[in-house]
């Protein structure tokens, strides 16, 4: 294989591939600090990259648990709602029913020829006269 060949396959683009080997070799040095450079820059670009990529993940990953953790919250507070709504209607239905009880005994216990409205009536008919008449003999008269 000829040597030129070989140097041409090395170098990106060669001016004159009959050059001399000390010249070609001269010249490569100068061109491998600037390809080194390149290939640095190339390689912090990449890192640079990666990492963005990276912490754009992690920031997703920081997002879809926030979410999360506002959707367990929200469902939370949902069901917390809806309990105390529950709950305020099985009390709103209890003080209902115990109303409703206390009418039925207040009725059953005022029904004609209970022993409350006996007591009741007779004391209806007769005490408030005589307390009237008691009152109204020893009271100071109102100004």
């Amino acid at each position: 294989m000829h040597p030129t060949n070989s140097r041409s396959s090395c170098c990106p683009s060669p001016q004159k591939p009959h050059r001399t080997a000390p010249n070609h070799s001269h010249r490569s040095l100068q061109q491998n600090p600037q390809q080194q450079q390149q290939q640095q820059q190339v390689s912090l670009v990449h890192q640079v990259q990666q990492q963005r990529q990276q912490q754009q993940q992690q920031q997703v990953g920081l997002v879809r648990q926030v979410q999360q953790q506002q959707q367990a919250v929200s469902c939370l507070w949902r069901r917390r709602r809806a309990q105390a709504a529950n709950t305020l209607a099985g009390q709103a239905q209890q003080q209902q029913l115990l109303l409703l009880l206390q009418q039925q005994e207040l009725t059953l216990a005022w029904a004609p020829g209970s022993r409350l409205h006996r007591h009741i009536g007779c004391c209806r008919s007769s005490v408030p006269r005589r307390h009237q008449l008691r009152f109204a003999a020893t009271s100071p008269p109102v100004p």
